[in-house]
């Protein structure tokens, strides 16, 4: 059994491997007038859960679905997780809250393929994504000279076709540093080659 090492794993399904303050809603919110923020999902209605579902991405002549959630600490509520997101085929999580303590099997699903960064050194954060196995994906570590503070990419292989998927997760209160960063990691991913073979 192996941990996450250096704050990032990436494992496919089986493999080993204080709370920070609490937000109100997910990060997903639109930010409106007067500093409200409204939740919606595809058809424009509030979702009472804070999870964003029922994406979808044409690829290779197939629809790839998309599950993202800002899950707020995830080992505690894995199970409910599992039933929501096991029909998805790209699953994104922020504000995992995992660390080098919980091995990979801990946050593995079965039938997916899972890419990990956990936030080293602090309490809250950490990105898990997910990749139904029936969809070859491999992680990539090309952007990690950018040094932007969480993220985590895969390719997508179907066919001769690929294509590049990240997670993404900004703290509301990142520093302009790591808002650059972020900026630059964009342009970077934007411009991936792999991608448009």
């Amino acid at each position: 059994m192996t941990k996450a090492e250096g704050g990032k794993k990436a494992t496919c399904d089986g493999a080993e491997g204080t709370s920070a303050s609490r937000r109100v809603k997910p990060d997903h919110c639109e930010q409106q007038d007067r500093g409200t923020k409204k939740c919606t999902d595809d058809n424009g209605k509030c979702r009472p859960d804070g999870t964003l579902t029922g994406h979808s991405i044409a690829f290779s002549g197939r629809q790839l679905t998309c599950f993202y959630t800002n899950a707020n600490s995830l080992t505690g509520k894995f199970d409910e997780f599992k039933l929501r997101a096991s029909k998805y085929d790209i699953v994104g999580v922020v504000e995992t809250w995992a660390s080098d303590k919980i091995f990979d099997a801990e946050l593995a699903m079965e039938g997916f393929c899972l890419y990990r960064k956990d936030r080293p050194g602090r309490v809250g954060g950490g990105l898990v994504l997910y990749i139904n196995d029936n969809i070859q994906s491999t992680e990539v570590t090309d952007f990690q000279h950018i040094d932007f503070e969480e993220s985590v990419w895969c390719r997508l292989s179907i066919g001769s076709e690929s294509l590049l998927v990240g997670l993404i997760y900004r703290s509301p209160s990142s520093l302009r540093a790591n808002d650059h960063k972020l900026l630059e990691i964009l342009e970077v991913a934007a411009s991936d080659r792999m991608s448009k073979r």
